[in-house]
């Protein structure tokens, strides 16, 4: 104790619970008694409990390449390509930046998902990032350029959807892909080139 005869207990959550502990910690509560030894004799407090609050929370695709129906919407190219979903986690009203919180994305079609690369991983998968120190995390979805004929007409034209979903309060984001098959060609334009003289000469052929 000081001089005035207080003290103080600072009681901290850890940062990185799952979930599950998260759960299981504001079932339970925490719970504290006091107790203080003079001359051998020991004094108690009553058991107290310690309030355990949910913060409400903002989880925020950012700068998404359109917005339809206030669902993030991106363009895949079936032939091979990728994009990368970048998403934010933040306190509400307060907008204070939330690290080291699991954000998970998941396909609703795993068939086609599992065709797709989620950061090296099957997009089948449920694939989870922690947000950094500024409370973001990224996921870069690929079309593999490797996949068979069939594999590519198969994703043709589909749209997939894929849901973020933050771990401390279980807030969700829907987002969609369209898959755009935009393979180049070259195409020859039916004009027949002038005939070259052998001695020197040129013409031109259009494409």
């Amino acid at each position: 104790t000081d001089f005035s005869g207080e003290t103080t207990f600072i009681v901290t959550i850890p940062e990185g619970l799952t979930a599950k502990e998260r759960s299981e910690l504001k079932r339970t509560g925490i719970n504290y008694q006091l107790s203080y030894v003079e001359k051998g004799e020991t004094y108690t407090s009553v058991i107290k409990q310690v309030d355990i609050l949910t913060p409400a929370v903002d989880l925020t695709v950012l700068n998404p390449p359109n917005l339809i129906n206030n669902r993030p919407f991106y363009t895949l190219n079936g032939e091979g390509g990728n994009v990368v979903v970048n998403a934010a986690l933040s306190t509400r009203n307060t907008n204070i930046s939330i690290s080291d919180q699991p954000i998970q994305l998941e396909f609703a079609n795993k068939e086609l998902s599992a065709l797709l690369l989620v950061n090296g991983k099957s997009g089948s998968a449920t694939n989870i990032v922690s947000t950094n120190a500024t409370g973001t995390a990224g996921f870069t979805i690929i079309v593999p350029s490797s996949l068979t004929a069939a594999q590519k007409a198969a994703l043709k034209n589909q749209k997939l959807t894929a849901t973020l979903t933050e771990t401390l309060t279980g807030k969700k984001q829907e987002i969609q892909f369209n898959v755009q098959s935009t393979k180049a060609a070259i195409d020859l334009i039916a004009i027949t080139p002038k005939a070259l003289n052998l001695n020197g000469g040129e013409t031109q052929v259009e494409v």
